[in-house]
């Protein structure tokens, strides 16, 4: 089970790898590594067995066009973190289209996931190119900073995190999530820029004081990913695992309670599943006639 560098990776592959060993008896090891373009060329060999990564981390290694890694499978959504733009209250801009023309932190320069996020955010809110002034950070932390300071009109982060809750505490006034429109048509945009993203609700709750009502924000998809060799054995009894676990692991993790166990199988997953998932998702009765087709959309 490999979690990347971040702390909620480690702490959700532990309990997870806890759950397999406990349900299928299998010795499991937690291996952290310093990112997912180290640990997903080492799934198809199976020298590393499952890993977790966002839809658009593994989206871009299966789809890569200098050197794809078209033996990566999707296994299960275990949970989704909300991401979103945001700007001092003070600032009067309560949409999207308040944006125009002023310097938003859009790139990082060593996070290009995020970079295609970001521009991904901001032509589904109806920007492209040309309607602001770009501006790149280094990381998310900086861009907090220069909308502290008043040097950008909007940066984006996860609502809730301890420099989301600081930043709101720091700006006379605090900060707003801009939110965005739940359609067909916002998902599309977002799915042509960055494959893997989709829109996603979140509800005013405990530890996010800069929401005070609800929210579209978009959803960072994180996934069980692992090689297609993984025998379908392997692949049922992991699942069973987890599925029969999962109660007692929301209670554990927190990062956890955003997912029901049916929402597993969710078409969002930017690599296809693997053969023995589908099998157990049916078996479940939560594959559908949209997981069907987004299966299709991979042999295009």
């Amino acid at each position: 089970m490999v979690p990347t560098r971040r702390a909620r990776y480690y702490t959700v592959g532990s309990a997870l790898a806890a759950a397999i060993e406990n349900s299928a008896s299998t010795r499991t090891i937690v291996q952290p590594y310093t990112g997912s373009s180290v640990y997903l060329p080492l799934l198809p060999s199976g020298e590393v067995t499952i890993g977790i990564s966002n839809a658009l981390d593994f989206g871009r290694a299966y789809s890569d066009p200098a050197n794809p890694i078209k033996e990566l499978r999707a296994l299960a959504r275990i949970y989704t973190t909300p991401y979103g733009y945001l700007v001092p209250r003070s600032s009067g801009i309560t949409d999207y289209a308040g944006l125009k023309g002023k310097p938003i932190a859009r790139d990082l320069k060593a996070q290009l996931s995020l970079t295609s996020t970001n521009t991904a955010l901001l032509a589904a809110g109806g920007l492209n190119e040309g309607d602001y002034e770009q501006v790149t950070i280094g990381n998310v932390q900086e861009g907090l900073g220069l909308l502290v300071e008043g040097k950008v009109a909007a940066t984006a982060t996860i609502p809730g995190s301890p420099q989301s809750q600081q930043t709101h505490a720091t700006i006379p006034g605090g900060i707003r999530y801009l939110t965005l429109e739940d359609t067909p048509e916002t998902n599309k945009v977002l799915g042509e820029i960055a494959p893997g993203l989709s829109t996603f609700n979140v509800e005013p709750g405990e530890g996010m004081p800069s929401i005070d009502a609800p929210v579209t924000m978009i959803g960072l998809h994180q996934f069980l990913v692992v090689g297609a060799s993984l025998p379908d054995e392997d692949v049922k009894k992991i699942l069973t695992a987890v599925w029969d676990a999962w109660p007692r692991l929301q209670q554990d993790v927190p990062s956890l309670r955003s997912a029901t166990v049916e929402e597993m199988a969710q078409p969002i997953n930017a690599a296809p599943y693997h053969p023995a998932a589908i099998a157990f998702f049916k078996e479940k009765g939560i594959w559908s006639d949209a997981n069907e087709t987004h299966e299709d959309s991979f042999a295009k």
